[in-house]
């Protein structure tokens, strides 16, 4: 146990050391890159600025994870080879496995924190540093209305709107169109507008008429209304737009978009792909810091200690060149979206396990 907490020690210490690293460049890089074009351009105050990085920081925790957790495992079990306590180790009786335990424990550490940031603080950061930038900084509305939410589908019936006034929570130019076999109109509401009534839950149309069709979806009447309260297929909460990518919403919410646009025939492929890249991120965490083990094996000089960083920041890179030509693939179609979040999982997995066959062997 004393050994267990020493080694998690070590690695725990390594990956602080290299998160903090990685935002210290993400942010430095980044606001060099946009000082000499996207600051200069809208001049943000220093409180815009600081917010904007401050919310970007968990998306960036959840991305530096694995990467932090393959150089310290490498890190780690290095430099206990170097210092001969990897011999001690081995002499006094324990087994890889038992020897991969706090490497084991970190990664499953860093991988539960990816999961709980990436469902519950990413989404709402990423809300916040969308409004910082699109509103804020650039000057763009307040709302806005999601792409496709003029028309939505419910069941029997299609709904549709020309604008949509925030401020107000009023629609304009409103359809709603009841369908029967095969594919033809039965009847149409019209109205000119329709206001939000909080309180009842309803929409109050104002110069509504119906219309009535025949058999064969010809119009045959049309019956003036004036003005009546309904409910519609739409509330005003769901008419702000959602300004976030894929990759920052948490797995209900993708989940949510998936089977709402499915219902509304959209496609939904890209978000799909994203579902199983987010389920599926988090557990790199844990495969890459078994990859460490391995280097705990190797001869102790200089020249192999620098050789196995270098190789392990190859992995590190083909890990995340296959999770990005997976999701290229996917995208075009040429992928089923589980291989697109899974298939670098699998190829660390098939690393790992080999690797620890390659230790198995040299230990007996």
């Amino acid at each position: 146990m004393i050994l267990f907490r020493y080694v998690l020690r070590e690695y725990l210490k390594y990956v602080t050391g290299t998160v903090l690293l990685c935002l210290f460049l993400f942010i430095l890089f980044d606001f060099i890159h946009k000082t000499t074009n996207y600051f200069a351009r809208y001049e943000p105050s220093v409180d815009l600025i600081l917010r904007y990085y401050v919310y970007q920081i968990p998306f960036q925790l959840v991305q530096i994870f694995p990467i932090a957790s393959l150089l310290s495992s490498v890190v780690v079990m290095v430099l206990l080879n170097r210092s001969h306590e990897i011999a001690a180790m081995r002499a006094a009786g324990m087994t890889p496995l038992r020897m991969a335990a706090p490497l084991c424990a970190g990664g499953c550490l860093l991988m539960l924190c990816s999961f709980l940031l990436g469902e519950l603080v990413v989404p709402l950061t990423s809300l916040k540093m969308r409004f910082v930038t699109e509103v804020l900084i650039e000057g763009g509305e307040v709302f806005a209305t999601d792409k496709g939410a003029h028309w939505v589908r419910d069941g029997d019936k299609i709904f549709h709107f020309q604008e949509y006034d925030h401020s107000l929570m009023a629609l304009s130019g409103i359809r709603l169109l009841s369908i029967r076999e095969p594919f033809l109109p039965g009847q149409s509401l019209h109205a000119k507008s329709a206001r939000w009534l909080g309180e009842q839950k309803l929409w109050r149309m104002e110069g509504a008429r119906r219309l009535w069709f025949d058999a064969e979806g010809q119009l045959i009447r049309t019956d003036p209304i004036g003005s009546l309260e309904m409910e519609l297929p739409v509330a005003p909460e769901k008419l702000n737009a959602d300004r976030r990518l894929p990759d920052e919403m948490s797995l209900a919410e993708l989940g949510e978009r998936i089977r709402h646009g499915a219902s509304l025939g959209a496609d939904v492929l890209d978000l799909r792909i994203a579902w199983h890249v987010k389920l599926a991120y988090p557990l790199a965490s844990l495969l890459i810091s078994l990859i460490g083990l391995s280097f705990g094996y190797r001869s102790e000089r200089k020249t192999e200690a620098v050789r196995s960083i270098l190789l392990a920041f190859a992995m590190g890179i083909s890990y995340w060149f296959v999770l990005s030509a997976a999701r290229a693939l996917a995208g075009a179609g040429d992928l089923p979206p589980f291989l697109a979040g899974w298939l670098a999982n699998i190829m660390i997995a098939i690393v790992v396990g080999l690797q620890l066959w390659h230790v198995h062997r040299i230990r007996a």
